[in-house]
């Protein structure tokens, strides 16, 4: 294993049989990443998360055109036995970003007071063995009562 480690040092010059001590390292320029996130204005949602076989809950999200409340209702599932309860995540289109828990009972319900415009709303599924899964993300859109 030594020589193994002693080759590897070689390949990389480090063992080059010179005694050129005037090497100066270049700092490199420091980088950053900016992501730039949702804008009130304009919500972007992503993809839901893939919950494994015989695990998988339903729930139903709705938004009244009247009093702009986002409810979500539970609707069951062959995953209901395992689950421990939902999170859910209403992102206004005025920055305001509001969440409730909803326990997995069949029928059970949670509101959250929404916007009267474009509001994302992700509901997130919480397992007893600790797993959490997006299984709704979509944006509401303001619904005109004709």
């Amino acid at each position: 294993m030594f020589v193994v480690l002693f080759l590897a040092f070689i390949a990389m010059g480090l063992f080059n049989g010179s005694t050129n001590t005037n090497i100066v390292p270049t700092p490199l320029p420091p980088t950053t990443t900016v992501t730039p996130g949702p804008t009130p204005q304009n919500p972007v949602t992503s993809q839901t998360d893939v919950v494994p076989p015989n695990t998988e809950v339903a729930v139903q999200v709705a938004k009244s055109p009247i009093s702009n409340e986002i409810s979500v209702t539970f609707a069951g599932g062959p995953g209901q036995r395992v689950l421990k309860e939902f999170i859910i995540q209403v992102t206004r289109s005025d920055g305001q970003v509001l969440t409730a828990n909803l326990i997995p009972q069949q029928q059970s319900e949670a509101t959250i007071s929404g916007s009267t415009g474009d509001d994302r709303v992700e509901v997130f599924a919480i397992y007893y063995s600790g797993q959490k899964y997006r299984i709704f993300n979509e944006i509401m859109k303001k619904r005109v009562i004709v």
